[in-house]
């Protein structure tokens, strides 16, 4: 096979549906179009999908226009279609921990405890009501539970009362 110097490059990244772009390269002294055709993949959602269509629409009509004329905009284009999609690309995968003071009560159903946990040592000393356990502590035992299933993540509340006065052998430990 034959190269030919106008012969479009064509750059993959990824797999799966695509979108291409006709982004050209020129220099100023230059006096022909060398054209490059980058592929993106479509990894976003929908929304971003919408964005993305609308940047790639400036890139081809700003691609159309002479050289010389589109060269000091395309720039700012490509570097705006670029941060957005980086952008959107975050936003899509931001599924991380949320940050504190952040109520899950509204986002995440509630389970008997029975379902979700199991008892490891002290079941003398536990009481599991619909959504809960009460624990109970004195000076000699103590009561453990265990998740059934290992998480990656997850939220755990507890509300404590200590008897009045000197507390400083109540030890806690959630890990």
């Amino acid at each position: 096979m034959h190269s030919y110097p106008h012969q479009p490059k064509i750059h993959r990244i990824y797999g799966g549906p695509s979108i291409s772009l006709f982004i050209p390269s020129v220099l100023p002294h230059s006096s022909m179009h060398k054209p490059v055709f980058i592929t993106f993949f479509n990894i976003w959602s929908q929304y971003a999908f919408n964005h993305l269509v609308l940047f790639v629409s400036l890139l081809i009509v700003c691609s159309s226009l002479p050289s010389l004329f589109c060269l000091p905009f395309m720039a700012p284009i490509f570097s705006l279609f670029l941060s957005f999609v980086m952008l959107s690309w975050s936003i899509a995968q931001g599924q991380g921990p949320p940050s504190p003071g952040y109520s899950p009560s509204t986002s995440v159903r509630t389970v008997k405890f029975d379902q979700v946990f199991r008892n490891l040592w002290g079941p003398q000393h536990q009481r599991a009501d619909q959504d809960s356990i009460t624990i109970w502590l004195d000076k000699t035992s103590g009561s453990g539970f265990k998740s059934i299933q290992p998480y990656q993540s997850g939220y755990f509340g507890a509300a404590m009362k200590l008897q009045p006065g000197y507390t400083a052998g109540v030890i806690t430990s959630f890990y």
